[in-house]
């Protein structure tokens, strides 16, 4: 009696086993696949509100003043970073938070009574050339939270 009744069974129950541990791993995947498509549409948005001032301070012949140029773009830059916050991990969001106020403070904290950008200017006055090197490396700081995944 080559194939018997226990036989049959056993085999019934690891092929839906192995049907069910399939549709386990198709849903995690997709899953993933779908996270991963939030986080790099939400990263695009991120660095494409950026990139206009990135190509202006990577510019040499910058006319501008750097506080301008980053002042003008406060408010959309702002609003991408609260955007793009919410699909950050808890561990990513405190780094990023940092790099943010770095950003925003580049004497390397916040100072009491100074708005955000200000030090751009106060810090930097006459001295263009550190201040657009300054703000160049603290957007590259911020974007590389945005890297494609």
């Amino acid at each position: 009696m080559p194939f018997g009744l226990e036989s049959i069974l056993v085999s019934l129950l690891v092929g839906l086993i192995i049907l069910f541990l399939r549709q386990r791993l198709a849903k995690e995947r997709s899953r993933s696949d779908r996270a991963a498509a939030e986080f790099n549409d939400a990263a695009k948005a991120f660095r494409e509100a950026f990139a206009p001032e990135v190509a202006a301070l990577s510019s040499v012949n910058q006319e501008d003043l750097v506080y301008d140029v980053l002042k003008k773009a406060f408010a959309r830059h702002e609003a991408a970073v609260v955007a793009f916050r919410d699909v950050l991990d808890p561990a990513t969001r405190t780094a990023f938070d940092a790099a943010w106020t770095a950003y925003l403070h580049p004497w390397g904290e916040k100072v009491e009574g100074v708005s955000p950008l200000t030090q751009y200017y106060s810090e930097y006055n006459g001295k263009e050339e550190k201040a657009r090197q300054t703000g160049l490396s603290k957007i590259k700081a911020i974007l590389c939270f945005a890297k494609r995944r």
